[in-house]
């Protein structure tokens, strides 16, 4: 849920660590999707500081949708939304965004996403 509440201050973070966590967005109907704003890091300061250099950050995603897989990059080091438009518009009824390569955090070593919006 904190993917997708439209605030930058929250994120997702997996459960568990390890290789490759991933997070799904599933629609009530078929969607067509041609990009995704991804707010990467935790974009908070807090009473603990800044957590978005704390945190890992996604600099390598791959997008399955629609039967179709993408391999799409980040930059690690930017905060606000990130523009990644698909090679293609795929229709779909999720969305599945695997994370494959991060920046590493300063104290924390799960992975952090602020926000996902998806594109029509």
């Amino acid at each position: 849920d904190q993917a997708i509440d439209g605030d930058l201050g929250t994120s997702w973070q997996p459960k568990k660590g390890g290789a490759n966590p991933w997070l799904e967005l599933r629609f009530d109907k078929p969607t067509t999707v041609s990009a995704l704003e991804i707010g990467n890091g935790f974009q908070r300061e807090d009473d603990l500081g800044d957590l978005f250099p704390m945190n890992r950050r996604a600099t390598a995603i791959t997008v399955a949708a629609g039967g179709k897989t993408f391999k799409l990059t980040l930059d690690g080091n930017l905060r606000g939304y990130q523009l990644l438009v698909l090679p293609e518009a795929v229709t779909t009824e999720a969305v599945r965004i695997t994370v494959t390569a991060t920046a590493e955090g300063t104290r924390w070593k799960n992975v952090a996403i602020s926000e996902v919006r998806v594109l029509q």
